[in-house]
């Protein structure tokens, strides 16, 4: 990659996974800054689950780390497919939520031409608006106040 892609990499992809006090999950870049419009709720995000997301192996689910300094997806492939898997995974915790044994599988492959990227976009409703009623939209914009304040 390149430095402009490298900055946009920072920028747009997902970094870390935040739970708020309201037990709701928000998604941020690498400069901490929330992606998305919405928190989300992962019920299937076990201790085990979530050491398998984590970059460091920890299984705590108030916070996780996908990448760090040491294993920037931007710096090599291996890293790169590191990330990808760990995306995918966190994916197929997001679309079966109330499947615990389903989210603690091992991480599923990613299929030819498929970009665990695109799975996550639409898990996550990365950066498109949606109609949401109010009272939902007051709480995340208050867990996204919360860790703002944090940083």
């Amino acid at each position: 990659m390149n430095k402009h892609q490298r900055q946009q990499f920072r920028i747009r992809q997902p970094y870390c996974l935040k739970r708020s006090a309201c037990g709701r999950y928000v998604l941020f870049n690498r400069d901490y800054k929330p992606l998305g419009l919405e928190a989300q709720d992962l019920p299937g995000l076990t201790p085990r689950v979530a050491a398998e997301l984590s970059d460091r192996g920890s299984d705590s689910v108030n916070e996780i780390y996908l990448y760090n300094d040491g294993c920037n997806p931007a710096m090599s492939a291996t890293h790169m497919r590191a990330y990808e898997k760990r995306l995918a995974m966190l994916a197929k915790v997001q679309a079966a939520p109330s499947s615990e044994s389903a989210a603690e599988s091992s991480v599923i492959d990613s299929r030819p031409g498929e970009s665990p990227f695109s799975v996550l976009g639409s898990a996550f409703e990365v950066l498109r608006p949606r109609n949401v009623v109010p009272e939902l939209s007051i709480q995340n914009e208050l867990a996204v106040r919360e860790f703002r304040s944090r940083v």
